[in-house]
């Protein structure tokens, strides 16, 4: 039994999808983390951001693609 109070998204087979919107957010986190690495945010009161490589960045995302991926494997009918 699924709650009704978490938000959704559609998915390609138009179905709500809770993971297809919790790895979207996670995706927008990481991009987001990598374009702001290693700009000085001093003015926010949050220091130096740590600077991250591609390399990082590209396990980041593929770990946050691999949650879509098996729900898509276990897709029920």
């Amino acid at each position: 039994m699924t709650p009704r109070f978490l938000p959704t998204i559609k998915d390609s087979a138009d179905r709500e999808s809770h993971t297809l919107l919790f790895v979207t957010i996670a995706f927008v986190v990481v991009t987001v983390k990598m374009l702001i690495a290693g700009v000085d945010l001093s003015a926010f009161g949050l220091g130096k951001a740590q600077a991250i490589s591609l390399t990082e960045y590209a396990t980041s995302v593929a770990a946050v693609m691999a949650v879509w991926l098996g729900r898509e494997w276990i897709r029920k009918p």
